[in-house]
């Protein structure tokens, strides 16, 4: 036998494995004398003797038919591996039995047999007379049974095995459960014992069950009623019978077979039902057995459980018919439990149905328990209820009070002795649980564990019938809402279906939908919003508003059941009392159930069901109605959905307004409380400044725009977000707008706008020193009363009020537990420029998990369209920091409890002017799949959203460049006024970063005349190294390149790259780094600055990361370019105007130290002021004051005709030279033509200026 085995080779390898133990067993029996020697097989595995060879037998069928048991003799030697000798065999506790007696077995050994160093069978070697093992001997035997396990491993006893599985029995439940019990017997008793019944149709006694038995007795042994025998007589007296010697005894006809198996003695009972005698029990004693009363006692008792099993069986079938034709669960359960106590006798049955898929325990249907087994009816995780679920295997307990495996409450309260708990099966899931419990000890047989397992099956399978049906029903009913929800968004027509629904699928005679209203007052009302029937409860009152039963499920958000009305309730928290209404009670309603309606954690009204039975509601009620309430909720929430849309695009159509806003308000600050000029900055999240949008007498507004990390006053507001008043100079000001507006002047309060936690900008307001010397604390607190109140309107005008309304929008459409909304990734910072959340999170979780790398969200922006995980052990391996955030346990533990985490998450992209710019999260906090539905919805709606936001950013970019038009005129007045060149040119500087984001400007002067650049050049930016700013321009460097060998502009998109922007060589020439390499320049354009055929300058306007220079970019570079130009233009003509001057003071000075004549020296001042204010086709006069007549008299005129000059002039004239005279101030009338107040003095001026001699 060298192959595999195989089903087909099975009989001729069996017969080969057979003949060669055969040969051994006789083998032996020769070399050893013996007078039997029996030999079985085995199988740790499942614990069974197979295979059984033997010779010397007078008896071989009963041998080939009857295994070992392994808890006896041949079990103990396989099990314990050591041999067992008995010299005294009929003496010996464990070799007197059934076989040492019908074999006349004097003295006999057992000994283990091995394969590969585990048990693999057991060898007796037996004599029929008495005989004394030697030491040599035993060792001999041993040596002998190394053969067997030679032959076992050349058979492949392992492959043979699989061949040789025993085919599951086809006894019926009668059949194994008497053969249990009868097999009880023989272990209790230690005797082969007996079950003859009745067969009623022969009025005849045969043998139905046997043990320690041989076979042909078992096949023979029949006995008619109408004869005279023992057995007979026990059946007619139905009492118990001891028959000490059985030899020659007339009253037993099976002398022969008392004779072969070795009987000495009999007792026996008879085994009762419903009064009738219908078997007897019987076990037979050998020689020096004498039976003690115990022994009766015991055999009477098992012949009862005999008369159990066949009550038992008999019920069964009554038992299943029933339980098939319940298809309402409820009454099923109570049936089974009903059912369950009355067959097995039972003083306590319970039942604890089983949900699988939620691995929690529902409804509980007990009886026979005492009141207060109700209080607390479910099991605990770890109780015994909870191990048979988990192992699906029964348990049973004889001994219960000191089992530690039960619960020691239930014992104790219920007075339970003995109890037996069997899962309710049907294939692999597992639907309950039942137990029967005794108050009385009691002992479980092997039937009992068969029967309680029957009837345990048959239970299981009508409960989950019932159940699928039931789902079944909920289903049809579901899908009708559900039809009745897609057909139509008549909010009435969806709750009515809700209400008939409820009604249906729980049973009850009406159902009821209240919904709150709390506009109705401080305390707010219920109002009847469904009904069914329709007509039902027309004339009840709605439920109270306050302490009534309606407020008490609103306020707790739980379902409450009432199983009697007529009993008060003590319910909630507080242990509040609750009656109802007598009126409810006496129209029949004896039982309620109430569940929250909720809609985004807000709960807007209550659903009800009730009926006319008590106790009618149970768990899955409970469950039932809350999705149907869910249901309501999303009718009432849909009509606020459809609006959801509409409600983002309304809050995007709010940043119109946002100038409207703001003009608003600073009227109000200048009109209504008096301030005499007002300016208010927002904050640019994007480009991380502040900057001045608008004003009233602010003229400075234009040029306000600082980074947020800088130390201006208006950056250090939005840090601080407290009011601070300012009288004169502080060092956070500006100094350049300091200085040119003369703010010394002005006394101002900055003010903050902060709304939802947010900065969103400061308002500066205040007055002139010199007539409001100081802002009361009545005008700062009236300014930040006007603030707060315009605060909120400013917010919805703003972008980061119309992300919060797309994510509040988004969570409460899926109805999800959280979200959040990224937009605009700042390289830089490394970070999302907008972001917001929703639901139960706050900013701590953005701070403590913002998108990261890999993650979710990177990776639906990667792929362009979105992804859900709602598989928490796929979350809990890709996302384990949110599903388990420990950060938030620890420093948020009132917000964040130990434990909870994110359990299903989807990631939407967004898009913006055709770019992914941005992602919004969808949060559950609980296991959650994402419907058909839910994924649609998310995704329309994130369509939506990209074009809202789109919208939103061009609305705010148009904005924007309206203020950088606004910034490029402010800079062209400066250009043509009196404000220093490096102020000019820094204004340029600063003023192209913010309009052209760049991240450097760089402007060069350069002298053509002298061929020489002005160093170091004037810089603003970000991040400069300003320990790098160039002190000389070498040949090769980029503004020598553009102004000596170019003579044009140079656009360079790729930087580092370009010959004339990064110059390596030439840099490295001169020990220094390029430009564009120093600051991680990727785009730079070089723009020749020229007034006409002069090169003044060149200015670089450079970027960190690419940018391909569009035409309109370009436009507006050259536009400040030209700025540039002007500016560097006009500031030299101005220095060469101050050279003249100085050089005209210097010959008056010179003329009056060498003259006397005031004349000539009053002639040469107005021939160098008009020369110097290139006055050519003008006048000039001028006239020296006389205090006598208290007249200007005229002392020297130019271009005047003679008879339009006026010789003396009083100083209350009107005209601008008393004027001038009066106030000893410069003044000036640009356009004598559109100055209403103008008198001329002499005809035909176009602008006329005057300055006092003082």
């Amino acid at each position: 036998m060298h192959g595999s085995v195989t089903p087909g080779s099975a009989p001729r390898e069996l017969n080969e494995l057979e003949n060669a133990l055969q040969s051994f067993v006789e083998q032996v029996a020769r070399d050893f004398r013996a007078d039997i020697v029996t030999l079985y097989l085995y199988d740790a595995d499942q614990d069974r003797f197979y295979l059984p060879v033997g010779c010397g037998l007078r008896d071989e069928i009963t041998f080939k038919t009857v295994m070992p048991r392994t808890d006896r003799l041949a079990g103990k030697i396989v099990k314990g591996r050591v041999p067992i000798i008995a010299e005294e065999a009929r003496l010996h506790p464990d070799m007197a039995g059934p076989f040492t007696f019908r074999e006349r077995v004097e003295s006999a050994a057992g000994f283990p047999v091995f394969l590969q160093e585990r048990s693999a069978g057991v060898c007796f070697v037996s004599f029929r007379k008495p005989h004394t093992f030697q030491e040599r001997e035993k060792e001999n035997i041993q040596e002998c049974l190394r053969e067997v396990s030679t032959i076992l491993r050349t058979a492949q006893l392992a492959e043979m095995r699989q061949v040789l599985e025993p085919s599951a029995p086809t006894a019926s439940i009668v059949d194994r459960s008497l053969s249990f019990i009868v097999k009880a017997a023989c272990m209790y008793t230690n005797a082969p014992v007996a079950l003859w019944m009745l067969e009623p149709s022969q009025n005849r006694l045969s043998i139905q069950a046997a043990t320690g038995i041989g076979h042909g007795f078992v096949q023979s042994a029949q006995l008619s009623l109408g004869k005279n025998h023992i057995l007979a007589e026990i059946m007619r007296t139905r009492e118990s019978r001891t028959c000490s010697d059985l030899e020659d005894n007339p009253g037993f006809p099976f002398q022969r077979a008392l004779r072969n198996e070795g009987w000495k003695s009999l007792l026996a009972v008879p085994v009762v039902l419903r009064d009738q005698a219908v078997g007897v029990l019987a076990i037979f004693g050998f020689p020096g057995r004498a039976f003690a009363a115990s022994d009766e006692k015991l055999l009477a008792e098992l012949a009862q459980r005999v008369s159990d099993v066949l009550i038992i069986v008999s019920n069964l079938h009554e038992v299943s018919l029933a339980l098939a034709a319940k298809q309402e669960l409820k009454q099923l359960l109570r049936l089974i439990v009903d059912k369950a106590a009355e067959t097995f006798g039972a003083d306590i049955a319970t039942l604890y149905l089983y949900d699988q898929d939620r691995d929690e325990f529902g409804e509980v249907i007990a009886q026979g328990v005492t009141d207060d087994f109700f209080e607390h009816p479910k099991p605990s995780k770890t109780g015994i209820a909870s191990q048979i679920v988990r192992t699906a295997t029964p348990v049973f307990s004889e001994d219960a009070e000191h089992d530690e495996r039960m619960s020691k409450g239930f014992i104790i309260r219920q007075g339970v002795k003995s109890t037996a708990g069997s899962p309710l099966v049907v294939g692999d899931q597992v639907v309950g649980v039942l137990f029967i419990n005794f108050r009385t000890p009691h002992r479980f047989l092997k039937s009992d564990q068969e029967l309680l397992a029957l009837y345990a099956g048959q239970a299981a399978a009508a409960i989950m019938n019932a159940q699928l049906f039931e789902e079944e029903q909920r289903r049809t009913t579901m899908a009708q809402i559900a039809n009745t929800f897609g057909e139509t968004f008549d909010r009435q027509k969806t709750l009515q279906a809700v209400v008939e629904g409820a009604q249906k699928l729980t049973g009850a005679s009406s159902s009821s939908l209240y919904l709150f209203a709390r506009d109705k007052g401080k305390k707010g009302s219920f109002e009847l919003s469904a009904r069914s029937p329709r007509l039902a409860e027309s004339h009840r009152q709605p439920p109270r508003s306050t302490r009534g039963l309606s407020r008490l499920i609103l306020d707790t958000g739980r379902p409450v059941v009432i199983a009697d009305t007529r009993q008060p309730l003590r319910l909630g928290d507080a242990g509040q009392e609750i009656r109802v209404r007598a009126s409810v009670v006496r129209e029949g309603t004896l039982s309620i159930l109430g569940v929250p309606v909720q809609i985004k954690g807000e709960r807007v009204g209550v659903l009800y069901v009730n009926s006319s039975e008590v106790n009618h509601f149970r768990e899955r009620d409970k469950e039932l109605l809350q999705r149907l309430a869910d249901y309501g909720a999303v009718a009432i929430e849909r009509t606020r959905l459809l609006d959801a849309i509409t409600e983002v695009n309304r809050a995007t159509g709010e940043i119109l307004r946002l100038d409207d806003q703001i003009k608003e308000l600073l009227g109000k600050i200048v009109n209504d409380l008096g301030f005499e000029f007002a300016a208010l900055q927002l904050v640019n999240w994007e480009q991380k400044t502040i900057e001045t949008v608008d004003g009233i007498n602010a003229a400075w507004g234009a040029e306000a725009k600082h980074a947020l990390d800088s130390d201006d006053i208006q950056a250090a507001i939005v840090r601080s977000r407290r009011t601070e008043v300012i009288t004169g100079p502080d060092k956070r000001f500006d100094p350049a707008i300091y200085d040119r507006y003369r703010h010394e002047r002005l006394v101002r309060v900055f003010v903050p706008i902060i709304a939802h936690n947010t900065v969103l900008g400061t308002v500066e307001a205040g007055h002139d020193r010199h007539s409001h010397p100081e802002i009361s604390p009545e005008e700062r607190q009236g300014l930040e009363s006007l603030i707060h109140d315009y605060a909120q309107r400013l917010w919805r005008a703003t972008l980061p009020c119309v992300i919060e309304v797309v994510i509040v929008n988004a969570v409460r459409m899926v109805r999800a537990h959280s979200g959040s909304i990224h937009l605009l990734w700042d390289k830089d910072g490394k970070r999302y420029v907008y972001q917001a959340c929703a639901g139960r999170i706050g900013s701590e979780f953005l701070k403590a998990f913002p998108p990261r790398e890999r993650g979710i969200g990177e990776q639906s922006l990667r792929e362009k369209h979105s992804r859900f995980i709602d598989d928490p052990d796929r979350l809990a391996k890709t996302h384990p920091n949110v599903y388990t955030p420990r950060i938030l346990w620890e420093k948020h533990p009132t917000r964040y409890k130990e434990g909870e985490g994110i359990r299903a998450i989807a990631s939407l992209p967004l898009v913006t002017g055709g770019k992914y710019e941005g992602v919004f999260y969808i949060h559950f906090w609980e296991p959650h799949t994402f419907t058909d539905d839910e994924i649609s919805w998310l995704e329309l709606f994130a369509e939506q959203v990209s074009t809202v936001i789109q919208n939103a950013q061009f609305y705010e970019k148009l904005r924007d460049r309206n203020r950088a038009l606004t910034s490029l005129s402010m800079i062209g007045e400066s250009v043509v006024g009196e404000l220093e060149l490096d102020a000019l040119l820094t204004q340029i500087a600063q003023g192209a970063v913010d309009v052209l984001k760049a991240d450097i400007v760089t402007i060069y002067q350069y002298y053509q005349d002298r061929d020489e650049f002005v160093t170091p050049p004037t810089m603003k930016g970000k991040d400069i190294k300003l320990s790098f700013m160039q002190s000389s321009v070498a040949e090769r460097d980029a503004p020598s390149v553009i102004v000596r060998q170019l003579r044009r502009s140079r656009y360079a998109p790729d930087a580092r790259n370009d010959e004339v922007m990064c110059n390596r060589a030439s840099a490295r020439a001169v020990g220094r780094v390029p430009f564009v390499d120093r600051e991680g320049i990727e785009s730079s354009a070089g723009i020749l600055l020229q007034w006409q055929q002069e090169i003044v300058g060149v200015m670089f306007v450079n970027y960190r990361a690419r940018r391909d220079f569009t035409d309109t970019e370009r436009r507006v570079i050259e536009s400040f370019a030209s700025y540039a130009a002007v500016a560097i233009r006009s500031a030299r003509q101005a220095i060469y105007r101050r050279v003249s001057q100085f050089e005209a003071i210097q010959e008056i000075d010179k003329e009056i130290s060498s003259t006397l004549d005031l004349d000539r020296v009053l002639h040469l001042i107005l021939d160098k002021s008009m020369e110097h204010l290139r006055v050519t086709d003008g006048y000039g006069t001028l006239y020296l004051y006389d205090e006598r007549s208290q007249r200007l008299i005229l002392r020297a005129a130019r271009n005047v005709p003679p008879d339009k000059l006026v010789q003396q002039l009083p100083m209350d004239r009107h005209c601008v030279t008393t004027r001038a005279a009066r106030e000893k101030e410069v003044v000036l009338v640009p356009n004598t033509m559109i100055e209403p107040e103008y008198a001329e003095l002499v005809p035909g001026a176009r602008s006329e200026l005057a300055a006092p001699l003082v």
